[in-house]
């Protein structure tokens, strides 16, 4: 017999880190991008997965409207599975 709680029947999932700054700087795996780039790594990432996990970290003092657009590239890319937070320490 085999224990099915340890197996896992999908492969687990890179997950893209968006974090967004106060200044509306962009940045991606450590990598500033413009609004852009970053709509081009996306349509990336789900052509390659749709499920693929995206968190978007925003400084507490960034623009809610910066927040929103980020979400929107998310959405326009195919890419669904997101969830919002802020950055630690700001």
């Amino acid at each position: 017999p085999e224990a099915a709680s340890g197996a896992t029947s999908e492969t687990e999932r890179d997950e893209i880190v968006i974090n967004v700054f106060a200044d509306g700087r962009l940045v991606l795996s450590g990598t500033e991008l413009t609004r852009d780039e970053l709509q081009v790594a996306l349509k990336a990432a789900a052509q390659n997965d749709p499920e693929t996990p995206v968190t978007i970290r925003g400084d507490k003092l960034a623009q809610h409207g910066q927040i929103v657009g980020v979400m929107d590239a998310c959405g326009q890319a195919g890419l669904y599975n997101f969830a919002v937070g802020t950055l630690e320490g700001t």
